[in-house]
Formats: C-alpha cells, structure tokens, sequence
C-alpha cells in the first residue's frame, strides 16, 4: 500500500506538481508498509512513515504530538484508469492521510526545501482552486467550476539543485481532464482529484 499525506493549515493545502505525463497535485509520500496492525498501531505506523517522508521529500519536519492526523479514504489506484484505455496493468492502494497543523503556510514555506528527486514543483492551493480541479471529472464532459480563476497560477519550480523560483502554470493544466482514448495528457491524477474532493468535504463537514 502507499500513503498520501496532506498537509492542511487554515484553508490551505501543500501541493506539489510533477510536469510529466500527469501532475500530481498533493503531498506524494510512498511506502511499502505491512498490514499486521492492529487499528490504532496501523495509524500510528502510517503518521510516523508520512511524517518521516515529509521531511525527506520536502525538508519539512513535523512531530507527531505537533499535528492532529486523520486517515480521508483509500483508493485503489488503477492504470490505465480507465477501461477504454485498456485492460489494468498495474494497480495499488492508496491510503490518503490529512494532517493538522497550529502552523500556517507561510510558517511552513519558510522551511520548505523539496528534494529535486522528488518534487519538480509546489503551491499552495486554496478551497477555490481546488473546487475547480476536482470538478474536472475524468471521463466526462460536464462545465468545469473556474470561479473566475486567473488564467495561470503561480507556482514554485524546484531546479536541480533545490532552489525554488517562482513559475506560471497554466490553470488549464490543473483542470485538464484523462482522455478516454489516445495519448494521455498533462493532469492532476484521478486519485488525487478524489483526495482533494474529500480535503474539501472535511472542510464543509470538520469533526466535532
């Protein structure tokens, strides 16, 4: 199984981008972990694993009695992700994790230093930009919600040596959606868009 931690402060939500075949927008922290816990062991395995990750890939160091971790869903990864595609060749599940923090984002971008290996690029997305990225569903032809969004967005590229400078992207990228047929385009991954749909329903409906 892999784990996706979220990093959440206020309204805002860590994003990282990687321009390749499809941008993945969310804090990306894979691990192979067993599953011989038992449920309060499992998570605690699961926050010490992402938070170990975070600081690797990202140069951001959280404690665990520092944030207040809860797991949003799992998702069974698929590729192709679509049957028109073709047949599945590869799959895995994703558990997809959310973690609170006293601090803001600006507090934790002063730390921020992503590994090039790992991270191309990162941004800082608020409820607005991501209510338009996932109402980009996969596989259908519906209005996309822009909210009068800028035609780009500002994000910061990570270059080979670890500095961060800032880049346009554009808003399309962000909102483009898998193709049914042919040669995939540049997107946020249908996982991903199902993980920030949960960011944002945690928002509307926080635990008591």
């Amino acid at each position: 199984a892999h784990t996706h931690t979220h990093t959440h402060t206020h309204t805002h939500t860590h994003t990282h981008t990687h321009t390749h075949t499809s941008v993945r927008v969310f804090l990306c922290f894979l691990m192979l972990l067993s599953f011989g816990f038992t449920s309060s062991r499992w998570t605690c395995g699961l926050l010490d694993a992402g938070l170990r990750e975070l600081q690797e890939e990202t140069g951001l160091k959280l404690e665990s009695d520092e944030v207040c971790p809860k797991i949003l869903g799992l998702w069974e990864s698929v590729y192709p992700p679509m049957l028109s595609r073709g047949l599945p060749q590869r799959h895995h599940i994703v558990v997809y994790m959310l973690l609170h923090s006293s601090l803001s984002h600006l507090q934790l971008q002063s730390s921020l230093s992503p590994s090039p290996a790992e991270v191309s690029a990162c941004l800082w997305a608020d409820s607005r930009l991501v209510r338009a990225i996932v109402s980009a569903v996969d596989g259908e032809d519906g209005d996309v919600r822009l909210d009068e969004l800028p035609n780009s967005i500002s994000v910061s590229q990570v270059s080979a040596d670890g500095a961060l400078s800032d880049v346009t992207l554009p808003l399309e990228v962000l909102v483009s959606r898998a193709p049914t047929c042919g040669p995939d385009v540049e997107r946020v991954s249908t996982g991903t868009k199902f993980a920030l749909e949960l960011w944002l329903r945690s928002l509307e409906a926080p635990d008591p």
